[in-house]
């Protein structure tokens, strides 16, 4: 499944807050709720659209053997912690193409990245 990072990392701090307090084990997924899941085709489409200047193209290799669909039950994690995605599927992708871009550019990537949490935790 695709989603930012950061989502991610705030299912894992939520679950470690509640580890703190509980003996409660197990296995925890976190992954995004969208029931539309966009395929790489339209992940990479998209991303250059937020990234711009480049271009690809598809190359099959029928050696690969992939799974058409990812996706993992996340209901634990948003029945017991009440986590959810912070982001939706363009926000993600673009979050990540403005990091790309501005560490290709030179900016600094302990700032956008200190930026862009502090603008997660804010929703």
């Amino acid at each position: 499944p695709w989603q930012h990072v950061l989502d991610a990392l705030y299912g894992y701090l939520l679950l470690a807050q509640r580890l703190t307090t509980t003996k409660e084990r197990g296995a925890w997924n976190f992954g995004p709720g969208e029931s539309t899941l966009p395929t790489v085709a339209d992940v990479t489409k998209r991303f250059l659209g937020f990234f711009g200047k480049a271009e690809w193209r598809r190359t099959p290799d029928p050696d690969t053997i992939e799974r058409n669909a990812l996706q993992v039950d996340s209901s634990k994690a948003r029945s017991t912690l009440g986590w959810r995605s912070k982001l939706n599927i363009d926000e993600a992708i673009a979050w990540s193409a403005q990091w790309y871009a501005q560490c290709m550019r030179g900016g600094d990537a302990a700032a956008l990245t200190t930026d862009q949490i502090a603008a997660h935790e804010a929703r």
